[in-house]
């Protein structure tokens, strides 16, 4: 999984941690976009649905990759004390949380009670939608001796870019060209590019020893990703100054989630590489199960929301009957 030079140095977070940051940031950041853009509830219900999908492919990289399924599921069963003081059990239940939320916003249209709730429902869905592409962060900042992850510049950038991404998509699964629609995207667009450069320039300047030579491990190993990451940033930027099509809000989420996924998977081998001991450095490359893991996790998602697809509609019937 790993090549060292001078030093053993277990990395406590791999592929599988990259993936779950962004699938639970675009996740939360769809249903926040689409919280605040929906008034009254209404028979469209493919962005709840989408977003569902992604926070259950979430969960299921984040279970793989904190080898503690067990552990988490029996946290559930017998109680909050089971999890210790680990910082997963304030993040991990906030999933099913916001998934369950979004689910009963869907029959919000056919029902009395949750209609009348719709709006105390978008509140908590806004709420949780910030969360979770901030969590990540906020795991990283307290993973103790990584210098390039202890810091609040973690979680900005987790929440920016999965907030940015969820929003484009949104935007794709809504077309809607107004000014204002489309200053947002910008604004988001511009400030996620600003505060990489910024980022770049002060770890260069004035960050301490071991962030330096974080920079240095990324410039030196990792330059390729790190570009990446800004040209799909500025792509995404270029598609919605132009006049907005489906395709080109396609073609600006997906440029705009690559950037998101190497933002996370620069920061992951820019601190994990730097040694805690400061003897060494490691060079981080994912190994077969994490791949593996990532497609099947994808493929388990996109079968349970062919499942909604289906039940859904059921369900609706036979409320309205």
């Amino acid at each position: 999984m790993i090549n060292i030079i001078n030093v053993s140095n277990p990395m406590p977070f791999g592929l599988l941690f990259v993936n779950y940051s962004l699938l639970a940031g675009i996740a939360g950041g769809l249903g926040v976009a689409w919280a605040l853009c929906t008034e009254k509830p209404n028979k469209d219900y493919l962005p709840q649905l989408i977003a569902v999908a992604l926070a259950l492919c979430a969960t299921f990289n984040v279970l793989a990759e904190v080898q503690q399924q067990g552990r988490l599921i029996y946290g559930f069963i017998g109680g909050w004390e089971n999890w210790n003081g680990s910082i997963i059990k304030y993040g991990v239940p906030a999933i099913p949380l916001f998934m369950g939320l979004l689910l009963l916003t869907v029959f919000a249209p056919y029902n009395a009670l949750l209609a009348r709730l719709f709006n105390p429902l978008r509140s908590a869905v806004v709420l949780l939608g910030l969360f979770l592409p901030a969590y990540s962060g906020i795991w990283m900042m307290n993973e103790h001796g990584i210098a390039l992850w202890n810091s609040p510049l973690s979680v900005v950038l987790t929440s920016l870019s999965g907030l940015t991404v969820g929003a484009l998509l949104f935007s794709f699964l809504s077309i809607d060209n107004s000014s204002s629609r489309k200053n947002i995207l910008c604004t988001l667009l511009v400030t996620n590019i600003a505060l990489l450069l910024l980022s770049n320039w002060w770890a260069g300047r004035f960050a301490n020893a071991e962030v330096l030579l974080s920079k240095r491990l990324l410039d030196t190993h990792f330059l390729g990703f790190e570009w990446l990451v800004l040209v799909g940033f500025v792509i995404a930027l270029v598609c919605i100054l132009n006049r907005l099509t489906r395709t080109s809000a396609l073609i600006a989420f997906i440029s705009a989630a690559l950037g998101a996924y190497f933002v996370r998977y620069c920061l992951l081998v820019g601190g994990e590489g730097v040694s805690r001991s400061g003897a060494g450095i490691a060079l981080f490359t994912p190994d077969f199960h994490e791949f593996y893991f990532t497609g099947a996790s994808l493929l388990l998602s996109g079968g349970l929301f062919a499942a909604l697809l289906l039940a859904v509609p059921t369900l609706i019937q036979k409320l309205e009957g």
